[in-house]
């Protein structure tokens, strides 16, 4: 029987939310057993949760220990940490640490990346919806993840099409309006685009922050519908 020693599943398999993952994204969870993240279970290497890091230095700013520089330099220095090397060998991903230092979250995006199967540029918009919900366990499962990423290509392909759509999928009157100030301002399908992905992504940043979590999961939802 092959180990799964030091992969991204055993780690969350130690997870209080494992029963989570294993309800709402097994697919995933399955998934990363193939994906190993380092000797992390090794007394000499250490475990960061890139959010949490972020969160302390939040702290810091809005107490006006740091400035606004510092933050952001902090913050861009945690997100950009990736593994020396990632390499695959048949159906396994191996992320290797030469610092021995495991990025959980870096090794999650990695691993939803690949998952997902989306190029860099779209996970830009897809990482921050997808590290959330398996931090905090939001009422958001795999399906949902992968109908968020056919709604951002849609909006890409066919804009004014999709904006259409979404005005009939969503049932808060406030937010139908804003999907038709967006139509109504330009004829350029381009700059329809433009706004209806900043749209979307103001929604899932409100959820990532955990501001009025139940009515932006909702609508999120009736989006995807």
């Amino acid at each position: 029987m092959q180990s799964i020693r030091n992969t991204l599943f055993e780690f969350l398999a130690m997870s209080k939310l494992r029963d989570y993952y294993k309800r709402m994204f097994p697919n995933f969870f399955e998934f990363t057993k193939n994906v190993d993240v380092g000797d992390w279970m090794s007394a000499k290497s250490k475990v960061i949760s890139i959010s949490r890091d972020l969160d302390f230095y939040k702290v810091l700013y809005e107490g006006g220990v740091i400035t606004k520089q510092e933050f952001e330099n902090y913050a861009n220095e945690l997100l950009n940490r990736l593994p020396d090397n990632v390499e695959i060998k048949g159906n396994r991903y191996i992320l290797a640490y030469k610092n021995r230092t495991v990025y959980v979250d870096t090794a999650l995006s990695i691993a939803g990346k690949i998952f997902f199967g989306v190029d860099d540029e779209l996970w830009k918009n897809v990482e921050p919806l997808f590290i959330s919900v398996i931090e905090y366990g939001f009422d958001i499962n795999e399906d949902d993840v992968r109908a968020y990423i056919q709604l951002l290509y849609k909006i890409q392909n066919q804009p004014i099409e999709t904006a259409k759509e979404m005005i009939n999928r969503l049932s808060v009157d406030d937010e139908i309006k804003r999907i038709g100030d967006i139509l109504m301002m330009t004829s350029d399908e381009g700059m329809i685009a433009k706004r209806l992905t900043n749209y979307v992504l103001e929604i899932v940043e409100k959820i990532s922050r955990k501001e009025e979590l139940d009515r932006n999961v909702r609508l999120l939802k009736e989006l995807i519908a």
